[in-house]
């Protein structure tokens, strides 16, 4: 791999696609300056277009992990089944299951924004890239949810299989504030071969 190859894979892991920049703009909007916006303030339908694309996941109980609350008809048919009331991480291999887990306990815990580089692939062999990005959201009652979006970069070809397989986290990072600034614009309409973003796992 030459040095530029080097340079253009490190800035597409700090790119966000569209879609998430939409999502992290109305996001910020919403919030208002707050650490996080209210569960009340949140109006999916304003969200058009990225609206299958979106979710809600909430802690299953004491001790237990997130669950979908909501999945948006994108996200379902992309997995091939119905996600709502099922465990969010339920079908992920154990150490990207771990490394998902420290990241959104950072998004519920310390109201930080999270983005990861997810490859997942299907029973017919195909690789999908997909982004995922992790916002806290805050209930009337309750622990902190996490408002997500799914989207990934599906070629046509890849309309045609059954279910999703595996699953590889291929980069997974905080969000920094420069991220925040630049995302206002957009209207309001092998597994271990992971990388992290240096100072990714700081809580604090």
């Amino acid at each position: 791999m030459q040095p530029s190859d080097d340079i253009r894979q490190a800035r597409a892991v700090e790119e966000l696609p569209p879609e998430a920049e939409r999502l992290l703009g109305a996001w910020d909007d919403l919030r208002a300056g707050r650490p996080a916006p209210d569960r009340q303030d949140l109006d999916l339908g304003q969200l058009g277009s990225i609206l299958p694309s979106l979710f809600i996941a909430e802690q299953m109980g004491p001790g237990r992990g997130l669950a979908w609350r909501l999945a948006g008809t994108a996200v379902c048919n992309l997995y091939r089944r119905e996600l709502t009331g099922t465990g969010l991480l339920d079908d992920w291999p154990a150490f990207e299951r771990g490394v998902i887990e420290r990241f959104l306990h950072g998004v519920t815990h310390a109201h930080r924004q999270a983005a990861f580089r997810l490859r997942l692939r299907t029973d017919r062999g195909q690789s999908i890239l997909a982004d995922m990005l992790a916002l806290p959201l805050i209930p009337r009652t309750g622990r902190t949810q996490v408002l997500g979006g799914l989207f990934p970069g599906v070629d046509p070809q890849l309309r045609f299989y059954g279910a999703i397989t595996d699953m590889e986290v291929q980069s997974a990072r905080f969000l920094k504030p420069s991220n925040l600034k630049a995302a206002t614009n957009p209207p309001l309409q092998a597994r271990r071969k992971f990388h992290v973003i240096a100072g990714g796992l700081g809580l604090n």
